[in-house]
């Protein structure tokens, strides 16, 4: 991903200027010795939850050779700073195991649901929401403090809390079949 462009200026019009990094203690950036472009080295590599500015120096040389051959060149630096902004990862809802099996009218406990976002640390008060359907049967979380519950001991139950909350629900979730249902739900 480009991240920006070096500029440097000769009055000797005739010198080539070459770019490089002399500094860059992530070893996470790139720079192109020709047009001095600053691009990330590996894709996905940056992650504003752990790191949100970097610093890098850059180095301009301008490859001066004396009539000689002697190298005169000059070289001038600057300290980059990299900002990181920050997206809206994805959530992720995990299932430990796709299918459950369960038994005829009888209440049991799901504890294979669990949710998390690279967002929301433990200690903040963001909140998902997760929303389970079934079709022949009921869901009921287990327990709802500091949730907001909405359907609980129906087929369809939202939960919204903190990802810390919500499993805490999600490992006390029980499911009960519809009387004398057999199948798939």
């Amino acid at each position: 991903a480009a991240v920006g462009t070096v500029k440097a200026t000769d009055g000797n019009t005739e010198d080539v200027l070459t770019y490089s990094i002399t500094e860059d203690t992530s070893s996470l950036f790139t720079i192109n010795s020709s047009s001095g472009a600053i691009t990330v080295a590996t894709e996905n590599a940056l992650d504003y939850e752990t790191t949100s500015t970097y610093a890098i120096t850059v180095e301009v040389s301008d490859n001066y050779q004396s009539a000689a051959g002697v190298s005169e060149a000059k070289t001038a630096t600057a300290t980059i700073t990299i900002n990181v902004n920050n997206v809206n990862e994805i959530p992720t809802l995990t299932l430990a195991s796709s299918t459950q099996t369960v038994l005829e009218d009888i209440a049991t406990t799901l504890s294979t649901i669990t949710v998390a976002d690279p967002d929301i640390t433990t200690l903040s008060t963001d909140t998902l929401t997760v929303t389970l359907s079934m079709e022949n049967g009921t869901l009921t979380a287990g327990s709802t403090t500091d949730l907001t519950v909405t359907n609980n001991g129906t087929n369809s139950v939202a939960l919204m809390g903190t990802p810390t909350n919500l499993n805490l629900a999600l490992s006390k979730l029980t499911y009960t079949g519809t009387e004398n249902y057999n199948g798939t739900d």
